[in-house]
């Protein structure tokens, strides 16, 4: 017997059982058949919610990844004028690192399925992920840059070089964890970066 919820809460529950079912199986080999079932309700409330499976698709991205980067971009922002932007980059990849630790069932899935995206120029979310991750990796150059004119970041190191740098080791992390969970621990990985960062203010 399906159960009655609110739309809110049937909205979510389609969601959440659409990420873990793309992340074990990968979006091409879940149905919505699949969906409905782990979610408990009908092929219809899916349909009534969300449309189509790419539909559906683009909802788990936007609820899931954009809200995860969106809070990362938002805390950057809000830190923008702190004085030590070595401080602020640690933190951030800190925040980037350590979410995924706390909740590593839906990011192993949501990064399943950026790499389905980034792999696949017929994926409807290529040119999504793509900008997202972009725009992430413009803020952090973007705080280099504001370190390097506040002379509390060398300025030897290109600006662009270690935003890609950063941002490289944050997603590399995350593959690494993805691949390989029992060889990486997440609270070395970020002191790790802190002592690479920190090493930054040494350069100047």
């Amino acid at each position: 017997m399906r159960r009655k919820r609110n739309s809110d809460a049937t909205r979510t529950a389609i969601l959440k059982a659409a990420l873990r079912l793309f992340g074990e199986h990968g979006y091409h080999q879940t149905s919505i058949t699949m969906v409905a079932n782990e979610a408990n309700v009908y092929r219809s409330s899916i349909a009534f919610y969300f449309g189509t499976k790419e539909d559906l698709l683009r909802g788990v991205f936007e609820f899931f990844i954009e809200e995860w980067l969106g809070h990362l971009a938002q805390r950057a922002v809000g830190e923008i004028h702190h004085e030590d932007k070595v401080e602020v980059l640690q933190n951030l990849l800190d925040t980037w690192i350590l979410d995924f630790d706390r909740n590593p069932e839906q990011k192993k899935a949501t990064f399943r399925l950026a790499i389905e995206a980034s792999q696949s120029n017929h994926n409807p979310l290529h040119e999504t992920s793509r900008q997202m991750f972009e725009n992430f990796r413009n803020i952090l150059t973007g705080l280099v840059i504001a370190g390097q004119q506040a002379d509390t970041i060398s300025k030897s190191v290109p600006a662009k070089a270690l935003g890609n740098t950063m941002m490289l080791a944050a997603l590399g992390y995350q593959y690494a964890w993805y691949t390989f969970p029992d060889m990486f621990e997440p609270g070395q990985c970020c002191e790790d970066l802190r002592f690479v960062l920190g090493g930054l203010k040494l350069l100047r």
